[in-house]
């Protein structure tokens, strides 16, 4: 892997993130302090997210994810069309293990539970 530094930031991770925030009565906070929050939980979300989309990779799919990751830049850049390409071709029900991992993130951050796999 060439970088492990989250340099990107998806607009609709962000967004998500700025509700959660709202539901969960931060968004009152002073702007700096609220700026640190939204990138704490927008890189602890892309963490969950990348591990519950690993999750259901077989090994074989696995494999290939680390040769894709070794070939690209930033390989869990959210938005890279790269890396929504090769999750299509390898989980047929991708958007739906994503809108089930944001909801279990969302369900486990607004209860108060562990946000670390």
């Amino acid at each position: 892997m060439k970088n492990n530094s989250s340099n990107h930031y998806s607009q609709e991770v962000m967004d998500f993130v700025k509700v959660l925030l709202h539901n969960k009565g931060m968004d009152k906070m002073p702007a700096e302090i609220l700026k640190d929050m939204m990138l704490d939980l927008y890189l602890r979300l892309e963490n969950w997210l990348m591990l519950d989309l690993m999750n259901v990779l077989d090994e074989k799919n696995l494999k290939e994810f680390d040769e894709f990751a070794e070939s690209q830049d930033d390989p869990m850049n959210l938005d890279s069309k790269e890396l929504r390409d090769f999750l299509e071709l390898r989980i047929p029900n991708l958007n739906e293990v994503i809108e089930n991992s944001m909801k279990n993130f969302s369900e486990v951050y607004l209860s108060g539970g562990n946000l670390n796999k």
